[in-house]
């Protein structure tokens, strides 16, 4: 089992993998924004409502995108090493590879992994106790089995006492017929604006991650679990690219714009969370803004104008535009006790936001 840092405590793996810059958690090897710091409870609440208010099932979609973006994060680790990858997953290097596969997921927070049986080629059964989501879960496994195969990986769920079985077929690779959408869903690039002269964030000098990231999030690599400090909410570090291509498929399948579903999704999870933490004393200004966001993954706060009871905010570096849109509204609704509306702007990996009052009394509670 991988240990964590005695500086921060946030584990190795992860550390010596990936860089916090420029509002990112960079992969070290391919450059490209890898995670952000997420809210299972929000990551589940949205999908669930976004699912009951469309009227269409989501867990297919999740499964092609989370395991679209799980193959790139693998494939991004490897990327800088192209012999080690090429030598890593034959016999009898692949079984190295597998643990330390497990110990990432651990890390990351995905829940307890364990590989009850598995042979390359053959028939493998991987138990997941705790997963924060069973569909994210199982894509995140299929698609470290589809870099290890070489070619996608069939996968059946079951369930026993101790939680989460995926049974793997591996199949042959001309036998293999994948769905229009998987193709559809790969992963876009996230290559992140570099900034000059912004403020970085302060870092252990014994890993180089965040120094604060240890007092704000404690790492169980035993059970795979990440709990916020402040109200020992479960979180996970999830894909960026996954939430992306979720986002692209959402926009492609029904034709139009769905920001605003997500937006006001997220926004009532986070308003209710500042209403019941002391988060919001932290977010009265731009630098504690910037501070939050560039520490979770979210994107990188260049510009904050506000005027009275009204907000505008730019932030860089946005793969998830909706999800960080939700988080100002919420922000500026619970500060000012109202509902407000506002306008929305994603340019490229550019986000361009502003709020208003919206009329009609609102207490931080709703």
């Amino acid at each position: 089992m991988g240990a964590v840092c005695e500086g921060c405590g946030t584990p190795k793996i992860v550390a010596k993998t990936h860089t916090w810059r420029d509002g990112c958690i960079i992969d070290n090897a391919s450059g490209n924004a890898n995670f952000c710091i997420y809210e299972v409870g929000f990551h589940n609440t949205l999908f669930e409502k976004a699912g009951a208010q469309l009227g269409i099932p989501l867990d297919n979609l999740i499964l092609n995108a989370g395991r679209q973006a799980s193959a790139r994060v693998i494939e991004d680790l490897l990327g800088a090493h192209p012999l080690l990858a090429k030598l890593a997953f034959k016999a009898p290097f692949y079984h190295l590879v597998e643990k330390a596969l497990v110990d990432f997921g651990k890390a990351i927070g995905v829940g307890d992994i364990e590989v009850l049986t598995h042979r390359k080629g053959k028939r493998g059964i991987i138990r997941i106790t705790d997963p924060y989501h069973l569909s994210h879960c199982a894509a995140i496994v299929m698609g470290s089995m589809d870099v290890v195969y070489g070619y996608p990986v069939a996968l059946s769920v079951a369930e026993d006492d101790k939680g989460c079985l995926l049974e793997l077929e591996p199949g042959k690779s001309d036998e293999m017929i994948m769905e229009e959408s998987f193709a559809r869903l790969a992963s876009a690039e996230l290559k992140p604006r570099t900034f000059s002269g912004m403020p970085d964030v302060p870092r252990c000098k014994a890993c180089g991650a965040p120094a604060d990231l240890g007092s704000l999030y404690s790492f169980d690599l035993d059970r795979g679990i990440i709990r916020e400090q402040l109200d020992q909410e479960r979180v996970i570090l999830i894909g960026v690219y996954s939430l992306n291509s979720i986002l692209r498929e959402f926009e492609q399948e029904l034709g139009y714009d769905i920001a605003d579903l997500f937006i006001r999704v997220e926004g009532g999870n986070f308003k209710r969370k500042l209403a019941v933490t002391l988060l919001g004393d932290d977010l009265k200004d731009a630098q504690g803004i910037q501070d939050y966001l560039a520490l979770r993954g979210l994107g990188m706060l260049t510009s904050m104008e506000t005027d009275a009871d009204t907000s505008s905010f730019m932030v860089e570096n946005v793969y998830i535009g909706p999800v960080v849109a939700g988080r100002l509204l919420a922000l500026c609704e619970y500060q000012h006790g109202e509902k407000y509306s506002y306008e929305y702007s994603l340019q490229g990996n550019t986000l361009r936001f502003s709020t208003s009052p919206h009329g009609g009394a609102t207490t931080p509670m709703a």
